[in-house]
């Protein structure tokens, strides 16, 4: 009998939509731990982001806690859009999260606002 050798897809917890020219993007997990969870997510912002002078929000109204993976692909991700003529926003950071941009210093490196409609002002 041949090995099988079977890929699991995992979740990228993400959901998404086009609005006023970016594509926003919401998490369904509250927290955002899990390594194979965090590189689905990865991959997906990636492939929504493929094309040159891509826009995106992450609204992050939902999310409770980010593991420092995370934190550290959110910044990849931005720096990536950025050297592609690219624009990334955040919105809606619950009191915990915008705690930990604070203290890391992310938000000198992010464009933080407090809600999605702001976030796409500051994208045009």
């Amino acid at each position: 009998m041949a090995d099988q050798t079977t890929t699991t897809r995992w979740d990228a917890g993400i959901d998404h939509q086009q609005q006023s020219g970016a594509i926003c993007v919401r998490f369904r997990e509250r927290k955002i731990v899990d390594m194979m969870q965090i590189e689905a997510m990865s991959e997906e912002l990636a492939r929504l982001t493929a094309d040159e002078g891509s826009r995106l929000v992450l609204d992050l109204s939902g999310v409770e806690f980010l593991a420092s993976a995370a934190l550290n692909k959110l910044v990849s991700l931005e720096r990536r859009l950025r050297s592609r003529a690219g624009q990334l926003a955040l919105c809606g950071l619950t009191s915990t999260v915008q705690d930990v941009f604070s203290i890391t210093r992310l938000t000198s490196v992010f464009s933080i606002h407090p809600d999605q409609a702001a976030a796409l002002a500051a994208l045009k």
